[in-house]
């Protein structure tokens, strides 16, 4: 059920809102957020209703394990129980999302046939197990407490506003609106005008710009003149921008309406001067995840290296990232691509390019 459906817009999300508003207390609040939010996850296919569940209660329960022992006895007794959670997080994406992609993959470089009827993502599982993780990892860090209240714990896991397309929100951001909601109707205001904005972006702009994306290269890519060719180019990186960050949008007013402050994922990246600056604007919390919980443990688990470190883990980082937007080959050489790029920045080309014309900076990142 997208977030830009008749569905949503005219018959969960007002329910939704009307319970929310007159129920009077934060713990109830809660439990509602997560009776919606599953009726949102059984909407798309309620036979994933019981992964859901044993990703709440794995991260709970682990959570609440790992957080005592980091307490009561150190990390270091703490730290098989990450080891378990992470694997166990990792192992409900990779299984979800990626067991098409790999079967296929063996069979392609041992010349068989294996046969697999591929199922339907679960709604989210990109966004939920990386929440996990990050929960997780922010405890056996000493960053955030373990949440003893599993409603408030499930409520930050797989709350619908981010279940689609995030932003990726760690619980050290939502904890307190989750302890304490307060609607202010000031806020309420401008979660109304930020979700039409985000609307309007998605079914005004980004739709047709899709419809239209796709009527060009459907006639063919050897029939297009090179105008045309450009044309459908232009069109489809503004069409996946306005789509995604329409997206978020939607998000972040629905978090303002109930009292969350979600974390923005997009400022502006078409103005970037670098691919690096790019990727610091477009999805930022994907980016701070990767950074915070994979190259950062990189570096400092390789700081004896000296030759190309930083480089090696920025292209480690980067192949990831193209497998978590995608189970495809394609991804994998997309990550690769801007993997080197950023890569190329680190070793020197970012200084050389801040010597160069403004304009000329902003066609290198646009033009890559």
């Amino acid at each position: 059920m997208p977030l830009s459906s008749l569905h949503f817009i005219f018959i969960f999300l007002p329910v939704f809102l009307l319970f929310f508003y007159i129920l009077p207390f934060s713990t109830w609040r809660n439990v509602w957020m997560v009776v919606a939010s599953l009726v949102f996850f059984a909407w798309a296919d309620p036979g994933n209703i019981p992964l859901l569940i044993l990703v709440i209660l794995l991260n709970y329960v682990l959570g609440v394990v790992i957080g005592n022992r980091v307490e009561k006895v150190g990390r270091q007794a703490a730290r098989p129980f990450m080891w378990i959670a992470v694997i166990l997080n990792l192992f409900v994406l990779v299984f979800s999302k990626y067991t098409g992609f790999l079967l296929q993959s063996v069979a392609d470089v041992v010349n068989i046939t294996i046969e697999y009827e591929a199922k339907a993502l679960p709604l989210g599982v990109s966004f939920f197990t990386f929440a996990g993780i990050s929960y997780i990892l922010d405890i056996y860090n000493k960053t955030e407490k373990a949440e003893k209240n599993i409603v408030r714990f499930s409520s930050f896991l797989i709350m619908f506003p981010k279940l689609l397309q995030g932003p990726i929100t760690r619980f050290g951001q939502v904890k307190n609106d989750l302890l304490k909601p307060k609607v202010v109707p000031d806020d309420v205001m401008q979660g109304v005008r930020r979700f039409i904005g985000g609307l309007a972006k998605k079914t005004l702009l980004a739709d047709p710009l899709g419809m239209a994306t796709d009527n060009i290269l459907g006639a063919g890519i050897d029939s297009l003149g090179a105008s045309i060719a450009w044309l459908a180019l232009i069109s489809y990186t503004l069409q996946i921008y306005l789509d995604f960050s329409g997206y978020t949008d939607m998000a972040i007013g629905l978090g303002k309406m109930i009292g969350l402050k979600l974390p923005e994922n997009f400022d502006f990246p078409y103005i970037s001067r670098s691919i690096s600056e790019f990727w610091r604007r477009w999805h930022m919390t994907l980016t701070a995840w990767f950074r915070n919980y994979l190259f950062i443990p990189l570096e400092f688990a390789r700081k004896r290296e000296k030759i190309l470190r930083q480089q090696s883990n920025i292209l480690i980082v980067f192949l990831l990232t193209g497998l978590w937007h995608g189970a495809s080959w394609n991804f994998v050489i997309w990550g690769i691509y801007f993997g080197l790029l950023l890569a190329l920045e680190a070793s020197g080309l970012g200084k050389l390019l801040k010597r160069l014309p403004v304009a000329v900076q902003h066609i290198y990142a646009m033009g890559l």
